[in-house]
C-alpha cells in the first residue's frame, strides 16, 4: 500500500501569507493575527447585544459596550455630567427678534468695492460692513497690526521662561478658566502686544482658543489683563 504524500498549501514556498480557508496554521499566530481574532470575536459579541437609549438622556440608540465588549450605559462622549442643550423659550424668542431686525434694516454696499448690498446689522445686531467672506485679509484687515505678528521673539523668551509662567498660573487659562491636563499646552501671552517686553508682570496663561480672541479689540484687553495681574499683585 502506498501512502500519498500531503502537498502543503504552500507547495514548498517560503511566504508569509495564511490561506483564508485555514484557522489555525501550523506555524504561531502573529500579534497582528491575534489581534484581528480577537476584534473579530467581540465585535460578534457587541453586535448580539440589543439596542437602548443612552442613559445620559439625549435619547440616542447605542449598543450598551465599548470597543472591548465591556458594559457602557453611554454613547461615545457621553456621561453622567453631559448637559443636553435645549433651547429655551427666550432664547428662541431672542433669535427670531434678531433676524426680524437683520430683514428690516437698511441695506449699505459691501465695503469691499464689490458692490453686493447687504443688511447694516448682522445676525446677532452688531453693525455689518463685509458680506460673510469678503472681509479683506492682510494689511487690509482690522486686526492687522503692521507686520508685527510676523516678527520674531526675542532670546530671553524662552522655554523655562514660558513653563514658569504656566506653572504660576497653575496651567490655567486666565480667561476662561480652562485647565491643561494634555496634548498641546497654553500659551503665553505678552498683555501688551510687545514681543519684546518679556517681563513676568508682562506675561500671562492663554488657551490657544482665548489667545487667538484677545487679537481683537486689544485696548480692552490690555487694560483688561493688567488690572487682572494688579488684583493678583503680580504687577
Amino acid at each position: 500500500m502506498t501512502i500519498k504524500k500531503r502537498i502543503p498549501w504552500n507547495k514548498g514556498k517560503k511566504t508569509g501569507q495564511v490561506p483564508k480557508n485555514r484557522v489555525l496554521p501550523d506555524r504561531p499566530l502573529t500579534s497582528a493575527e491575534k489581534s484581528a481574532r480577537y476584534h473579530n470575536k467581540t465585535k460578534q459579541k457587541i453586535n448580539q447585544i440589543p439596542i437602548q437609549p443612552c442613559a445620559c438622556g439625549c435619547g440616542k440608540m447605542i449598543r450598551p459596550a465599548d470597543c472591548y465588549g465591556n458594559y457602557r450605559p453611554y454613547a461615545k462622549k457621553h456621561g453622567p455630567n453631559k448637559k443636553i442643550s435645549i433651547p429655551s423659550e427666550s432664547k428662541r424668542r431672542h433669535k427670531e427678534r434678531m433676524r426680524a431686525i437683520w430683514k428690516q434694516s437698511e441695506k449699505i454696499a459691501c465695503a469691499c468695492g464689490c458692490g453686493r448690498l447687504i443688511p447694516s446689522v448682522n445676525t446677532q445686531g452688531k453693525p455689518a460692513l463685509f458680506f460673510r467672506s469678503h472681509v479683506p485679509k492682510g494689511s487690509l484687515h482690522h486686526s492687522y497690526i503692521h507686520g508685527k505678528g510676523y516678527e520674531p521673539y526675542p532670546n530671553t523668551f524662552t522655554s523655562a521662561l514660558r513653563n514658569s509662567i504656566r506653572k504660576r498660573d497653575s496651567h490655567t487659562c486666565q480667561k476662561c478658566g480652562k485647565v491643561w491636563s494634555e496634548g498641546r499646552k497654553h500659551a503665553v501671552h505678552h498683555i501688551d502686544f510687545d514681543k519684546n517686553n518679556c517681563l513676568e508682570s508682562n506675561l500671562i496663561t492663554l488657551c490657544n482658543a482665548c489667545n487667538s480672541r484677545v487679537n481683537h479689540n486689544k485696548d480692552y484687553w490690555v487694560l483688561y489683563f493688567q488690572t487682572l495681574m494688579r488684583s493678583r499683585g503680580l504687577a
